[in-house]
């Protein structure tokens, strides 16, 4: 799905004439509840909001124990999983990855989508840093992007994917990656 077909979703939810059950292109939104998105989207905001104001406290507050990561050079894992925890990813990773360009579009929603269709990778949360056994087995993990490079004819665009887990504590952050 392309990410202009999710923030089209995302703006046709958010104006009242699209349902969650019938989001463009997005089969696994079939089984969220109204309540479900309501959630993640305050969860999003209040991360944002820690973001912004540089209160990394409430970051760590808002995330899992680990973040899955595609900035290779900073996991930590002797299994090679590519995770890091949340301290090492608010020291080292939270400087480069929310640059002046990304905060200030944190909460645009003309550059944000809510991609509810990553349970294909849900398999690559599977770790007790993440969630617990029993809260894995029914979550959900979906992401939410925000295009931080427009698409032109010189480039095909960027987004930052935030993805999140939720957990009987409501949802946490737990990976990052970019598209492409």
């Amino acid at each position: 799905m392309t990410f202009t077909k999710l923030l089209l979703a995302s703006a046709l939810f958010n104006s009242g004439t699209l349902s969650t059950s019938s989001y463009i292109g997005v089969k696994s939104i079939q089984g969220l509840q109204q309540s479900d998105d309501r959630a993640l989207r305050n969860a999003w905001t209040l991360f944002a909001k820690a973001v912004i104001a540089g209160d990394m406290k409430m970051v760590k507050q808002l995330s899992a124990s680990c973040v899955l990561c595609n900035e290779s050079e900073y996991i930590e894992s002797a299994s090679n999983a590519p995770y890091v925890s949340i301290d090492r990813f608010i020291v080292k990773l939270s400087p480069r990855i929310f640059d002046t360009n990304t905060k200030a579009r944190l909460l645009n929603s003309k550059k944000l989508a809510f991609n509810y269709d990553n349970n294909q990778n849900k398999r690559l949360y599977r770790y007790s840093c993440v969630a617990s056994i029993s809260e894995f087995k029914s979550a959900t993990i979906p992401e939410v992007l925000v295009e931080t490079v427009e698409e032109s004819s010189r480039s095909g665009g960027m987004q930052k994917a935030f993805a999140f887990i939720k957990t009987k504590n409501g949802y946490k952050f737990c990976g990052y990656s970019t598209i492409p």
